[in-house]
């Protein structure tokens, strides 16, 4: 029917607008967080800063990005969370869904700044995904399963975390990936595989424009956190 499904795509658009003054001050508060930190004696880094941080290739490092959130975030946020109601419908998992395209608006915008996915952010997003999966479930919610998404949370964690290790990505991607592999999860395994990959496909199209475009070295880093979140919403579209 169309009027749930339009109900649901406003209000997310309003749910949007709402949380916009949170994020923006989220993102604005990790940004100046990460500015105090203290330097330490010794060579640079080269990977991800602790676990906090995106590493390298297609993830995230040591940013040189712009310090305070973009002006047109209000926008964004509205955007995120409208378009994650239009491609989740009239089903009580929609408000997991929402609650982790909140917490994407600063996590992208942080990303794009400072090349790093801040634990403060990606940790309660995760939690709180996971446990409103699981109460849309309670609630009479068949379209997915809450221990898939636990399953897929736990696995792309994973995945990502010895990535980490052994590639140039950043434990910050790996941290995100318990959100994504949670929210992609909760459809199967099968929608964890399309949003990755689709997230891979968005970077490397990305990084090969800005290349013929003469933007960008060989050498120069991408924050993978927004093309991974895109490639979510994309693979949360194709399901439905």
């Amino acid at each position: 029917m169309l009027g749930p499904y339009v109900f649901t795509v406003v209000s997310g658009c309003l749910a949007g607008a709402a949380v916009h003054p949170l994020a923006r001050r989220e993102a604005a508060r990790c940004m100046q967080d990460s500015r105090a930190e203290p330097v330490l004696p010794g060579p640079p880094a080269t990977g991800a800063r602790g676990d906090t941080g995106s590493g390298g290739g297609t993830g995230s490092g040591g940013g040189t990005g712009s310090r305070r959130p973009e002006s047109w975030s209000l926008g964004l946020c509205v955007a995120a969370l409208g378009a994650t109601a239009a491609a989740t419908g009239y089903h009580w998992h929609v408000l997991a869904l929402l609650w982790a395209a909140a917490f994407a608006v600063p996590l992208a915008l942080v990303d794009v700044a400072e090349h790093r996915l801040p634990r403060r952010l990606t940790y309660p997003s995760a939690a709180g995904t996971l446990l409103l999966l699981t109460a849309a479930r309670l609630a009479g919610d068949r379209t997915g399963s809450p221990l898939h998404a636990l399953y897929g949370a736990a696995g792309l964690g994973a995945v990502f975390w010895l990535m980490a290790l052994a590639l140039p990505f950043g434990l910050g991607d790996a941290a995100l990936g318990l959100t994504v592999g949670a929210v992609l999860g909760w459809y199967g395994f099968a929608a964890v595989f399309e949003g990755v990959l689709l997230g891979f496909l968005l970077a490397a199209l990305f990084g090969v424009g800005k290349l013929v475009a003469r933007r960008a070295r060989r050498r120069d880093e991408l924050p993978f956190g927004p093309f991974l979140l895109l490639g979510t919403l994309l693979a949360v579209a194709l399901t439905h």
